[in-house]
């Protein structure tokens, strides 16, 4: 039963948590990557210094909102 309802849960608000994740990536600047390049960083340093830094704001604003949502459907599943 709880299986289930995680399983739906996530399928269903995916694409919203998704849609923030992708437009902070969209955004993001260039010249880090360009400095990262030139320093010699590889794609999985880039990635793991670059990247998830830039986009911690959009993943935390994510998690926040799909937080609060979770919380509002306690008292439903109970």
């Amino acid at each position: 039963m709880i299986a289930t309802l995680a399983i739906v849960e996530t399928w269903q608000w995916t694409p919203f948590v998704m849609l923030i994740v992708l437009g902070g990536l969209a955004v993001l600047p260039t010249e880090p990557y360009e400095a990262a390049l030139i320093d010699g960083a590889s794609r999985l340093q880039q990635s793991g210094y670059v990247t998830i830094p830039l986009v911690w704001p959009y993943i935390m604003t994510a998690i926040l909102l799909r937080s609060i949502d979770a919380l509002k459907a306690f008292d439903i599943i109970y």
